[in-house]
């Protein structure tokens, strides 16, 4: 299963991102030079390509996949695990918001975010 995620991944990402396993269940997915808009609307393709179609494990037996995405962008004055554990903040609301969505890490109280072509993105899901 965590094999078909990631070719439904591959299928939403460019070439320049990065997709890596992050724990158990979970991905992390870098995409330089990418505004958060742009991270916004990778993270609703991948979940549409996730919850659209059923995930095929063992002999044949067909499983209906949910997906929780949250999003953050390196901002002004952080490194990017900083906007990792935002991305994580973003998951773990989501969860609890009822699960099965795209949630956006909201930028610190005072923090201008980055010029556009700086920004990198990190979204985790689970």
């Amino acid at each position: 299963m965590l094999q078909d995620f990631y070719r439904r991944a591959l299928g939403v990402t460019r070439s320049t991102d990065t997709i890596c396993r992050w724990g158990g269940e979970e991905f992390l997915i870098l995409l330089p030079d990418t505004p958060t808009a742009g991270a916004r609307d990778l993270a609703e393709r991948l979940h549409q390509a996730v919850v659209t179609a059923p995930f095929r494990v063992g002999s044949g037996k067909v499983l209906h996949v949910t997906v929780t995405i949250g999003v953050a962008a390196v901002r002004a004055g952080e490194d990017l695990l900083d906007a990792v554990h935002r991305a994580d903040a973003a998951l773990y609301q989501g969860k609890q918001q009822g699960r099965n969505q795209v949630v956006l890490s909201q930028a610190p109280t005072g923090q201008d975010a980055l010029p556009e072509r700086a920004r990198s993105p990190a979204m985790r899901q689970d």
